[in-house]
């Protein structure tokens, strides 16, 4: 049979033009507003050619075995954007996924936009990422719909009348002052941000513009989508969330992951979201990505199933900490455990406790034994399965000690010290290592005097101990619950010792009286071999130095002390 091409032509056009008949409307019907106002004409086009591929115009919907379909475009400007399309509502995760699946190259420059998207019928998600060249261009102008609502917000505060919005005057928002932060972002961010969302995130800028801290502001929802792909107020449907954060010094793809990996993990919904970057620069518009931005996101989220009451707080404290946890922590706080009936996460908290420990107990015990201690047989008994219970439970005895709120008397501590023993003594007879590293972690915990677990906005996580502790050759030998106490000898007792774990660094500072003085060594090692053998001799160095230093101030009344840092750079 020969090949009619006009025929093939007029069946073709007739089913393109049946799908343009069924897809258009039901895309302008039911793709989100802010959709339309944010993503420009031309990719809507390319969106909408790829959507008429997966669309089945005859049952008016998507293609069973669509699946997920994604395209990259090179821009105009210079961007390189990567578009995900997945023919599904569950949102829990996709965004995630999708981050972990890209493949970025030096071509496609750094991340420094995210758009997402759900259709209000809950059957299509888009990610849209966008990778720029490797300077950040500020250029923003105040446009009229900015100007008239701070005219507006302005006015009610010299009238002293109440707002429309749930947002205050705040002096930054003066005409000169936004101005200026204004010319650091992006364009098409100030224009396409909703005036409120936009000054909030100012505020955040504000706050944290000049230090390494994080911003986070979280508030209940007036955009709600429900199950039939309707919007309503946040009345109809509580659980409904905008959150919005400002990051310095973060490499945005890398502060990304993090935070939508540990809201997959909690069960939580991203159903919008935008990633924007804000040079923080002082020399102009311009500035190096990795070094000179404020990375702003906002995330329109959906709270868990079945939510703990006090979720939202603990997300927030978690999300400020994803940005110093280090990698370790990080794969801990994912796992599972079970103490309790029910399994639950380990969380970020338990697992800054453990790591915490675990680090500082690789130093103490390589004069033990240096090959049954190494880092990876310390870290391998944590993890395990059958250990990490008992690691978490040990975490649970800190975090309770020092928790402010906490009413636990002495008489509660020390039992629970003593069933902890009891416990580790039954469930790891036949394993020495991890009988010694848990019964030295639960030992710790005993003499920890201090710590900075709940300051909001810790870098790292340090305690104090009692100098009992790092008496000389306490660790020389196994743990053992029946030796008599410590003997504390003076002139080689530390009056003080101090530990701080941190992303990629350990230090621990030793003092020979309350007010002494010294200074700080920093050790950066090139090689992973290299770094594991200062690991193990970190404690012993910064003692020796403080004692030496408390030899040469014996004519002064100052003690003597040091601190020796360890940072890991092999990885970087």
């Amino acid at each position: 049979m020969s090949c009619d091409e006009q025929t093939l032509k007029e069946n073709l056009s007739k089913v393109q033009s049946s799908v343009v008949d069924s897809l258009v409307p039901w895309f302008a019907k039911n793709m989100p507003k802010s959709y339309f106002t944010n993503v420009s004409p031309e990719a809507q086009i390319r969106h909408m050619r790829a959507l008429s591929a997966q669309f089945d115009h005859e049952l008016g919907e998507f293609s069973k075995s669509a699946g997920a379909v994604s395209f990259h475009s090179e821009l105009p400007n210079g961007e390189y954007e990567v578009t995900f399309m997945q023919f599904s509502g569950d949102r829990i995760g996709v965004i995630s996924d999708k981050l972990d699946e890209l493949s970025t190259g030096e071509h496609m420059g750094v991340l420094s936009g995210v758009m997402a998207y759900t259709s209000l019928d809950q059957k299509l998600i888009f990610d849209i990422f966008t990778f720029s060249p490797k300077t950040v261009s500020g250029g923003g102008v105040i446009g009229e719909n900015l100007k008239s609502y701070l005219s507006a917000l302005k006015d009610a505060h010299d009238k002293g009348t109440e707002f429309s919005d749930p947002i205050k005057w705040n002096p930054i928002f003066e005409p000169e002052k936004l101005a200026a932060y204004v010319a650091r972002c992006n364009p098409s961010y100030v224009e396409h941000t909703g005036p409120r969302s936009f000054l909030k995130q100012y505020e955040l800028f504000e706050k944290i513009a000049g230090t390494e801290d994080v911003a986070l502001f979280a508030e209940a929802s007036n955009l709600v989508i429900s199950k039939e792909g309707t919007v309503g107020a946040a009345e109809a449907h509580e659980g409904a969330y905008w959150l919005r954060l400002a990051l310095t010094n973060s490499i945005p793809i890398s502060a990304l992951r993090k935070i939508l990996r540990l809201l997959k993990q909690r069960g939580i919904s991203v159903e919008r979201m935008h990633l924007d970057l804000v040079c923080a620069s002082n020399l102009g518009p311009k500035a190096k990505p990795s070094s000179n931005n404020v990375c702003m996101m906002r995330l329109f989220i959906l709270q868990p199933k079945e939510p703990e009451n006090d979720w939202l707080v603990k997300l927030q404290r978690d999300i400020k900490r994803t940005k110093w946890a280090d990698d370790f922590t990080m794969e801990l706080a994912n796992r599972s455990i079970q103490i309790q009936e029910e399994p639950e996460e380990l969380g970020i908290q338990r697992a800054e406790v453990i790591t915490m420990l675990s680090s500082m107990l690789f130093s103490m015990l390589k004069s033990q034994d240096a090959y049954a201690f190494s880092k990876t047989n310390i870290n391998n008994v944590v993890k395990h399965s059958r250990y990490l219970r008992l690691a978490a439970k040990i975490s649970n005895v800190f975090i309770t000690r020092f928790d402010p709120k906490s009413n636990q008397t002495e008489e509660d501590f020390k039992s629970q010290i003593n069933a902890l023993h009891d416990e580790i003594e039954r469930d790891t007879q036949e394993d020495t290592v991890a009988r010694e590293v848990l019964h030295r972690m639960i030992s710790t915990v005993e003499y920890t005097y201090r710590t900075n677990l709940f300051l909001e906005d810790r870098y790292a996580l340090a305690i104090r101990v009692d100098t009992k502790l790092m008496v000389p050759g306490a660790y020389n030998k196994p743990y053992d619950r029946n030796a008599p106490a410590p003997v504390i000898t003076p002139g080689t007792t530390p009056y003080g010792v101090f530990y701080v774990h941190g992303r990629r660094f350990n230090g621990f500072h030793v003092r020979f009286r309350d007010i002494a003085r010294g200074g700080m060594r920093l050790v950066s090692p090139g090689t992973s071999e290299q770094l594991a053998i200062e690991a193990g001799r970190q404690y012993a160095e910064a003692y020796n130095l403080a004692f030496a230093q408390q030899a040469k101030n014996k004519d002064i009344p100052e003690g003597g002390s040091k601190c020796v840092v360890l940072v890991d750079c092999c990885s970087l």
